[in-house]
């Protein structure tokens, strides 16, 4: 018992002293940059930025609205950049955080204030302009989703937002085209910088392992809401499976709240011939072992970009896509896969099976094109923008 309770208060007395080194450092430091993040559970894009950031020795600080530990997390800490944590509130709540980051603020004085992810927008860029942080950006990650569904509330929310930022990164020309057509925001104000991928890594994946079974593999990575376009998808593996029982799906991305919808939607098709994964942290291996990737959002605009799209085609696998996010900026799509209409299983039965039979071949995708997606350069743009920013007087 003795030894349970000194255990117990050992732990306490290291986590008092960890969270009060990093009280003392973030008061000691006049930081230049705060990069504050939310909705964020893995993300080698925003790593590439806080790296980069750190290559040219930017003086920054990094707040993350999160109640977990998380791979992010790790992955922050591994680069030693100075991190505080705050709890991830929903709603209301969330104005919670706006006394200890404004303090932050007002101790510090930085030059700009970087903002990823809605939550961390919406507590950032109205302190940074309460605050006369001279230069206040944030990444614009999501696309006409509050314009498609009439969210009047939110729609004047983004406008707010768009007020108070100095500059805005739109992640895709399409999000660019949003913001200044819906939005009407001014050209001048709206900076594009893709987000990157590990294209490389992608370009070499690993063999994938022995398929016993001979199975046909077809991969979906996605959310489950109507805007992907997955259900037809899985309707149209349903009618596949039938006529070619060797075939497998593997569904990556949904939460475990959706099982039910998407398990009624495969009904009659063999529990064995489908895997459905909240998760899954080897994208590179999952792609390895597919003979076909699947994704098919449901408009041209629905994707503010769409990382899978390029992480498919780096990968050479056969990929069967509807055309939204940055895939508008492609020339000749259909000569890299299997170019379907939005909201058409039929269609994508077609494809499916085209590449089954060995039907369908295709041109592999211009490295000149992946390039410009690559994280390296992703990190440059930021870092040149940032540098920039902080420089002016």
């Amino acid at each position: 018992m003795k030894t349970d309770v000194k255990t117990y208060l050992n732990k306490v007395s290291m986590k008092f002293l960890y969270y009060y080194g990093e009280m003392v450092r973030l008061r000691k430091a006049n930081y230049d940059v705060v990069f504050i993040i939310s909705q964020a559970t893995v993300s080698p894009q925003l790593i590439q930025i806080i790296k980069s950031n750190q290559n040219v020795l930017v003086n920054q600080v990094v707040y993350v609205l999160e109640d977990e530990k998380t791979n992010f997390l790790s992955s922050i800490e591994t680069t030693e950049v100075p991190m505080k944590i705050l709890p991830d509130f929903k709603g209301p709540s969330l104005m919670r955080n706006l006394i200890p980051i404004g303090r932050f603020l007002v101790k510090n004085r930085p030059k700009l204030i970087l903002t990823s992810g809605q939550s961390a927008t919406l507590l950032g860029m109205p302190l940074g302009l309460l605050f006369r942080v001279r230069s206040r950006i944030y990444i614009r990650h999501h696309a006409d989703f509050h314009h498609r569904y009439g969210f009047k509330w939110w729609i004047q929310i983004d406008k707010l937002m768009n007020m108070a930022a100095t500059k805005i990164v739109a992640v895709s020309e399409n999000v660019r085209e949003i913001l200044l057509e819906k939005e009407s925001v001014n050209e001048s104000k709206v900076i594009r910088i893709y987000n990157g991928v590990d294209v490389q890594r992608f370009q070499s994946l690993p063999k994938p392992s022995t398929n016993e079974s001979k199975n046909f593999r077809i991969g979906i990575i996605s959310k489950w809401t109507d805007l992907k376009g997955v259900e037809f998808t899985l309707r149209a593996f349903k009618k596949f499976n039938k006529k070619y029982p060797n075939s497998f799906l593997h569904y990556i991305g949904p939460d475990n709240n959706c099982l039910r919808e998407i398990t009624s939607e495969l009904g009659g098709v063999p529990i064995n011939s489908y895997l459905i994964e909240e998760i899954n942290l080897d994208v590179p291996k999952f792609l390895s072992e597919l003979d076909v990737l699947i994704h098919v959002p449901v408009a041209p605009q629905v994707e503010a970009f769409g990382l899978v799209y390029i992480e498919g085609l780096a990968s050479g696998k056969k990929c069967i896509f509807t055309i939204s996010g940055v895939l508008r900026e492609l020339p000749f799509p259909n000569r890299y896969f299997a170019l379907v209409p939005p909201k058409s299983s039929d269609a994508i039965f077609d494809a499916l099976e085209d590449i089954y039979r060995g039907n369908s071949t295709f041109e592999k995708i211009p490295g000149d094109w992946l390039d410009q997606f690559s994280l390296e350069n992703q990190g440059i743009s930021y870092t040149t923008l940032i540098q920039n920013e902080i420089g002016k007087r």
